[in-house]
């Protein structure tokens, strides 16, 4: 079909022997009328000779393109064209030329497509006709933008590499950074199977890893938030080979395969959770990340949400949101690797249920092996899942979401039952309500193994998956403390290991007058324990050791000591713990802070019984009952109304993950 150049509707002659020229033409109905024509070659501008008005040569303002459509996000905004070209290698490129972009600033949208290989030959400023030319384009074809991986909706799910829906269903253009992700293919899912899926049982952690990559699409149907999983281990215990094994259900390729690094968080940390939402997202070597950012790492990751910025007009900008599972290695935890901050950052419970903490060792002396499937060494065990990954990779991922797509609903439900199932046979008697909260992502991983089981994506027994998840949950919990709070365990441990390593820095409380170090009287700044009686043996002290009755020593801790040894807990609810356990000696009027003489004065002081030297984390559970203990019986945990009684009990820093209870 002809192009028309103007509204005669007759192109000129120099424009109608570029159109045979060209093989084919786009015609764009919006441009009829108009100067502008967009053949294959083009497009072209015919500009009219200022002297007799007659049609001058057309002119080619950049190489040719295809506009496939207009665009918008999932909301109706942020229009945009969605254009097709090729760069100077040949190489086929599609770009979003976003309206907003066009109408304000021109210069970046033709540097944008000059870098990914176009072409252009229009002169910029108020005579840029091809900018001009943009912005008169219309097509009546419409596409739905996503800058995020995942579900756009109830059945439309967008990879960089790919779209998954229903035929018929509204083309999805994916608008992110595809190229520094690692979404690719290699090899064929019947060799993945084969290679790598097949190797997994009998091995609770290499089968706990793949239905880990599963979880991201049934997210959303647990009302999951993010969060994941940290695989700790030293060197060559096989926590790599589980992340490959991990990453190759969705890609490969990478330096690291499928895998970022933890270096990747920090400023990119958003785009970073924007290209992996709903799928899987592999961060390698946690020490490679500053311990002070790790904790906020791991909160941000869980979060869904980044920083709140403003627009050029001072308006707020929309937030970027995510929804991320993350699969994490490391030679040491997230609570050790806080603490080699330099100032002694503590975990708060509410990071360590976001980054689950997972020993990359089976116990079966093959580290993170249990059956090496005929193999010779661990070694070899771990090289197998090292080069099967290589070889196949990329198209599990898919296939699952391909069979969810299919039944949506069906699946839905399924989810929600095989998680409720784990949930029965994961729960103890007195497991806290900290413990209960964990489990959520256990039953989660179980659910998504033996989902994609039944899909037959891996070829594993029914059953398989959830096993694996079992011993995984029950490795963690014992780890974390199945039992009371882990912060009541912290505080304890704290103080306890303050006095065993610190017993240089109590000295003995003086009889004589001393100088006065306390201030307001209701304290002590430090100096007060080093005396000529039994002093210190440091000049930074924590206060003294004294009877105070015959055979009950008591720690007592002056102010700075009880500070400097709480940092980052609050320190009235550290005294209640200890008080609770029977380890403070309360003041008048049940104080925590109890007067003693020292000299000639009588300040108080945290007096603390020489007994904590004798206790252990597991008389906690002895001592204080959890309030989340059940009876015996069917299990209704958690999916089903509220969580059990006296699991919402606890405030451990604003845990959003806590609402998941209710979801169910």
């Amino acid at each position: 079909m002809p192009c028309a150049a103007r509204a005669s509707g007759r192109a000129p002659p120099s424009l109608r022997r570029a159109q045979r020229k060209a093989r084919s033409s786009t015609v764009l109905p919006s441009l009829r009328g108009g100067p502008f024509c967009a053949p294959i070659g083009g497009p072209f501008w015919t500009p009219i000779d200022s002297k007799d008005g007659a049609e001058a040569r057309a002119v080619r303002l950049s190489d040719p393109f295809d506009i496939m459509g207009e665009a918008r996000d999932g909301e109706g905004g942020d229009w945009g064209l969605l254009i097709r070209f090729r760069d100077r290698d040949g190489v086929e490129k599609r770009k979003t030329v976003k309206r907003a972009a066009l109408a304000s600033d021109a210069g970046a949208v033709r540097a944008e497509l000059a870098g990914a290989g176009m072409l252009i030959l229009s002169a910029t400023g108020q005579n840029d006709r091809f900018i001009r030319f943009l912005r008169a384009v219309t097509h009546s074809a419409r596409l739905t933008l996503a800058e995020r991986t995942g579900w756009v909706d109830a059945s439309r799910f967008v990879l960089p590499n790919a779209i998954i829906a229903p035929p018929g269903a509204e083309p999805v253009h994916f608008d992110g950074a595809a190229s520094a992700l690692h979404y690719r293919e290699k090899g064929s899912l019947d060799g993945w199977r084969r290679a790598l899926a097949a190797l997994a049982p009998g091995n609770s952690l290499l089968t706990f890893a793949i239905s880990l990559a599963f979880v991201g699409p049934i997210m959303r149907w647990l009302d999951m938030e993010g969060g994941g999983f940290h695989f700790r281990g030293a060197s060559s215990t096989g926590k790599t080979s589980l992340a490959m094994a991990a990453g190759s259900v969705w890609g490969g390729g990478g330096a690291l395969g499928f895998a970022s690094s933890w270096r990747a968080t920090g400023n990119a940390l958003e785009g970073v959770a924007h290209g992996h939402t709903e799928t899987l997202l592999i961060l390698d070597e946690l020490a490679l990340v500053d311990p002070q950012e790790a904790g906020n790492a791991a909160y941000a990751l869980a979060s869904g949400q980044g920083k709140a910025r403003a627009g050029q007009t001072g308006a707020l900008r929309r937030r970027a949101e995510w929804r991320v599972m993350v699969c994490s290695t490391g030679e040491i935890g997230l609570a050790d690797h806080m603490r080699a901050a330099k100032r002694g950052e503590r975990t708060m419970a509410g990071q360590e249920l976001r980054l689950l903490d997972l020993p990359a060792d089976a116990g079966a002396g093959f580290g993170a092996w249990e059956a090496l499937h005929h193999m010779a060494s661990p070694a070899a065990f771990s090289d197998a899942i090292k080069a099967a990954c290589a070889a196949h990779y990329g198209h599990a991922g898919p296939a699952f979401v391909r069979g969810l797509v299919a039944d949506p609903a069906h699946w839905e439900s399924e989810a929600k039952r095989l998680a409720k199932a784990f949930a029965g046979k994961a729960k103890q008697k007195g497991d806290s309500g900290q413990v209960h909260r964990g489990a959520l992502r256990f039953a989660a991983v179980a659910a998504a193994g033996e989902m994609a089981a039944v899909l037959g994506i891996v070829p594993w027994r029914s059953g398989e998956a959830e096993t694996a998840a079992l011993a995984c949950f029950n490795a963690w919990a014992a780890g974390f403390g199945r039992t009371g709070l882990r912060e009541h365990r912290q505080i304890l441990e704290r103080v306890r290991n303050a006095i065993q390593a610190g017993q240089s820095r109590f000295g003995r409380v003086p009889q004589g007058k001393v100088q006065s170090f306390y201030g307001d009287g209701d304290g002590d700044n430090g100096g007060g324990a080093s005396n000529r009686e039994g002093e210190a043996r440091s000049l930074s002290t924590l206060g003294y050791l004294h009877d105070i009755e015959p055979g009950k020593s008591c720690y007592l801790f002056h102010d700075s000591g009880w500070s400097e040894i709480l940092a980052g807990f609050d320190l009235k609810e550290a005294a209640a713990v200890l008080q609770e356990q029977g380890f403070l000696v309360p003041g008048d009027g049940g104080r925590p802070k109890r007067k003693q003489r020292v000299g000639d004065q009588t300040p108080r002081f945290y007096t603390v019984r020489a007994t904590i030297l004798e206790w252990d984390a597991s008389d906690l559970a002895k001592a204080v009952p959890s309030p989340a203990d059940a009876p015996a019986g069917p299990v209704e945990w958690p999916m089903d109304g509220p969580a059990a009684p006296g699991a919402d009990d606890y405030d451990y820093g604003g845990d959003p993950f806590a609402d998941d209870l209710d979801g169910w």
